[in-house]
């Protein structure tokens, strides 16, 4: 069963990947993660660590708090 926040968190991730300018294989490579398995983030097909959130803010730019927030906006 896929939960909002993790449906959130995947849309945030990949509006901030895009918005940086950032390719899925750059984001994955900084965090240690396969791109695909950075895809399954972002699809919310896998839910993200807290640690792992932590990685990927950091690679973003970004504070956590932005990857948690519920933005209907973003697509």
């Amino acid at each position: 069963m896929v939960h909002a926040v993790d449906v959130a968190v995947g849309k945030a991730l990949r509006y901030w990947r895009r918005e940086r300018g950032l390719s899925l294989q750059e984001v994955a490579a900084t965090v240690g993660v396969s791109y695909q398995m950075l895809q399954k983030y972002e699809s919310a097909q896998c839910r993200v660590s807290a640690g792992r959130l932590s990685d990927l803010a950091k690679a973003l730019q970004v504070e956590v708090p932005v990857l948690l927030e519920h933005n209907p906006k973003l697509p």
